[in-house]
């Protein structure tokens, strides 16, 4: 899955890790226009700063980065 600025994504789980005491988020996500594709899915490891409003899975949100990098995630609705 390549990431334009924007896309609409769907949250499929989310773990929280603790790394020395600096806390993250591993999220795999799903391109919403093809939820039943394998290759639509995406994995990354994200600082709570990067990451607007409480998630679950399920979630739609709105994803930021570039090619198949993560770099911020935004709840939508």
């Amino acid at each position: 899955m390549l990431i334009i600025p924007g896309l609409e994504g769907i949250v499929l789980s989310l773990t929280p890790v603790s790394i020395h005491g600096d806390r993250y988020v591993d999220i795999v996500i799903v391109d919403a226009s093809r939820p039943d594709d394998h290759d639509a899915r995406l994995s990354a490891r994200l600082g709570s700063e990067a990451i607007e409003g409480e998630l679950s899975p399920g979630d739609r949100i709105a994803v930021e980065g570039f090619l198949r990098t993560v770099t911020g995630i935004r709840k939508i609705g």
